[in-house]
């Protein structure tokens, strides 16, 4: 299980998808940029973003991966240098959404769905164990999906961390309603 290696290879699929359309990004007289946003969104998006809410990846190769989409956005803008443009005015513009926010909305999502499976499906089972830990090896704790989760649902003001705490997440992700806006609370304050 390689998240690193998998990330990697989404933004060499997506550079491949973006270089094949570069006769659209370079057509920008012809060609409107809300028409090449709306087909990188199409075509682009997609690739780079698959799998992203499983990836156990670390802050830094998230940045590394958000900055790739951000490179992609001022090449289809037609940003080159010396021109600069500041990575909000890029969004801005483009109306693309920041992958961070993207993946920390998909993380949780994609947590309420396994909170919501039966008991005894694997990932409630990994879910269990992963809360049974009482001792930690020595040494810094792995980059894992968990560990990721677990800063998102903590900035959300739940805790995450000891079997009560998984009860109280399992009784909120049983309604849908209470836990679609937790999500949306979360990128609310991502936002902040």
């Amino acid at each position: 299980l390689g998240d690193q290696e998998d990330a990697d290879r989404r933004m060499s699929l997506a550079a491949a998808a973006f270089g094949s359309l570069n006769k659209l990004w370079l057509s920008r007289g012809r060609v409107s940029t809300k028409r090449r946003v709306r087909m990188y969104n199409a075509f682009v998006w997609p690739i780079l973003t698959y799998n992203c809410a499983t990836l156990g990846l670390t802050e830094e190769s998230l940045r590394k991966v958000s900055s790739f989409h951000r490179r992609q956005l001022r090449k289809l803008l037609g940003v080159r240098w010396p021109q600069r443009m500041s990575c909000e005015a890029v969004y801005r513009t483009t109306g693309a959404p920041k992958l961070e926010e993207f993946v920390a909305k998909a993380r949780v999502r994609m947590l309420g769905h396994v909170l919501r499976l039966d008991r005894d499906a694997p990932a409630q089972v990994s879910m269990d164990l992963f809360f049974q830990r009482e001792i930690r090896k020595p040494g810094r704790p792995r980059a894992c999906l968990a560990s990721a989760v677990k800063k998102y649902i903590e900035r959300a003001g739940l805790r995450f961390g000891k079997k009560a705490d998984l009860a109280q997440l399992r009784e909120i992700a049983s309604d849908r309603v209470a836990w679609r806006g937790l999500v949306n609370s979360l990128t609310q304050r991502t936002n902040a």
